[in-house]
């Protein structure tokens, strides 16, 4: 009960070039608590990936949007949270 979740995405147009950055919010239930879309500067994917993660993860928690499941389509975004990267 009281279990929300996020999805995230970014990209650019090219690596780098100018990007976007996306996400939204849901309750358990699926109901849209928030939603959002905005241009980012020039960057790469995986910045645009990782701003949209961290922006996103940030107002959940400012907003006590807990206990909160994050999704991400990046599998580097991915690695990097568990711990596996190895660069």
């Amino acid at each position: 009960m009281g279990r929300f979740k996020c999805n995230t995405d970014g990209t650019s147009k090219g690596n780098p070039e100018l990007g976007s950055k996306t996400s939204c919010v849901q309750d358990e239930e699926g109901n849209l608590i928030f939603a959002e879309a905005r241009k980012e500067e020039i960057c790469t994917a995986i910045v645009a990936d990782v701003k949209a993660f961290r922006a996103r993860s940030k107002y959940c928690l400012e907003n006590g949007l807990l206990p909160l499941f994050m999704e991400t389509n990046s599998l580097i975004v991915k690695k990097v949270l568990d711990g596996v990267w190895e660069a």
